[in-house]
């Protein structure tokens, strides 16, 4: 009776998509707001996304990102599948945050039930009221009610798809304090094969590594991890960030999540460990004039990379340590230094010219001997620390291979009377590895 159904269905709506249906999503605006009169300061907004991965809607993937407002989510909680739990959000009403379920409407499929003229259904622990369709040139839609069941009460608008096209919520929290939660759907789609293997592999990586930190959906607070299970996580989601796919705006933000949660130094030292030994050099580069630097322009032997914005303002000691590294730069004349213009600006053709004018001010204001380009794949190959949480300036030495031998994030602490000693010492124990 159901497969007919589909069948006769999709007969008359050619490219209908259903929610029970494998690689079928749906996209969600929400918003949070608190009941006129009651709490005024707290309100929240966010995404989420939800994907039927198994046949017959068994199984339902979600992510929430975007979030905004106070009382954030953990980032273990932003993603994981209905048979492992119902998403959450947290909400802040004032002196204390509570944390709330989403209605579980949003993760099972209702088109069989209301196809078949059932009125009455049955969600988790809900139960639902729905009445009779309306036609319209995008199908039929059903209003539907919720009677009892977790929170406050319920309505949905909801189409063939077996999704809500719109879902209002109404719950309380803390000393009573009632909010409204709206959530309109923005999108409805369907992924390829290739794109649901690879939202899948993301998928499985996520949930293994919330099981290994060992951090359950329900618990309030972000997980205290170990730094060696900080060190997983961030290998994990650089690993998940390497691929586009429908969670990556969930990665992106728990990759955020995480350095606040004091990941920056181990984001940082994964980087180092991800390109020490790569060969990166020679590469394409411009001069300060936007002309292409020929790689013969640099001789051959151990070369010094100094990325650092290279910009006129503001002008703020220490300069990158860039007075001291012009220092050994004139001291050590076997060595190749040069800087590499990594200022946002640089990256963007239409700000381009203006970085490089902003650089050679700067250039001409220090007095800089050594050559200062601008070779914005190079920062991409070897990855910018700031976006681990780590700050400029970065401080690369190269072999005579051009092969990564040591890196520096950030400043080095400096002898007043012989400048900057460590990485002189990092220099020549590249040159006696030879």
């Amino acid at each position: 009776m159901v497969a007919a159904t589909l069948l006769t269905l999709s007969l008359s709506l050619p490219g209908q998509l259903y929610a029970n249906e494998v690689r079928v999503y749906a996209h969600y605006q929400a918003k949070l707001r608190p009941v006129q009169g009651e709490n005024p300061l707290a309100g929240k907004e966010f995404e989420i996304t939800v994907l039927t991965v198994d046949e017959d809607a068994a199984d339902v993937a979600w992510g929430i990102t975007s979030e905004t407002g106070l009382a954030a989510l953990a980032w273990p909680a932003r993603m994981g599948t209905r048979k492992r739990g119902v998403p959450v959000i947290r909400v802040d009403w004032g002196d204390g945050d509570s944390q709330v379920r989403l209605p579980e409407l949003l993760l099972r499929s209702v088109e069989d039930p209301l196809t078949r003229g059932e009125r009455e259904f049955r969600i988790g622990k809900e139960t639902w009221f729905a009445g009779d369709p309306k036609d319209s040139s995008a199908g039929k839609t059903w209003k539907a009610i919720r009677k009892g069941g977790l929170g406050g009460g319920a309505s949905a608008t909801i189409d063939e798809s077996g999704w809500p096209v719109k879902l209002t919520t109404q719950f309380t929290v803390g000393r009573g304090f009632a909010y409204e939660l709206t959530m309109t759907r923005t999108r409805l789609s369907r992924l390829t094969a290739d794109e649901m293997k690879q939202a899948n592999g993301q998928l499985a990586t996520w949930l293994k590594l919330v099981d290994d930190t060992g951090f359950a959906v329900d618990e309030e607070s972000t997980p205290r991890l170990s730094r060696e299970q900080l060190k997983s996580a961030v290998v994990a989601l650089n690993q998940m960030a390497e691929t586009k796919t429908i969670w990556s705006k969930v990665v992106a933000h728990s990759q955020k999540s995480l350095r606040k949660q004091g990941a920056s130094s181990v984001a940082v030292e994964v980087m180092v460990e991800r390109i020490m030994g790569k060969q990166i050099w020679p590469t394409q580069a411009f001069d300060l004039r936007d002309n292409r630097v020929a790689p013969s322009t640099f001789k051959e032997g151990i070369v010094v990379l100094h990325f650092w914005n290279y910009q006129e303002s503001p002008l703020k000691q220490p300069y990158g340590q860039v007075g001291f590294l012009d220092f050994l730069c004139r001291k050590r004349k076997d060595i190749q230094f040069v800087g590499v213009v990594s200022h946002e600006s640089a990256q963007r053709p239409e700000t381009k010219q203006d970085a490089m004018r902003s650089a050679r001010k700067f250039r001409d204001f220090m007095n800089v001997s050594y050559p200062i380009v601008v070779a914005n794949n190079l920062l991409r190959e070897i990855g910018d620390p700031r976006q681990s949480g780590g700050q400029l300036p970065m401080f690369v030495v190269l072999n005579a291979e051009g092969k990564v031998a040591y890196v520096q994030v950030g400043l080095f602490d400096v002898d007043p009377q012989r400048g900057l000693t460590q990485l002189e010492a990092a220099i020549d124990k590249v040159i006696n590895k030879r």
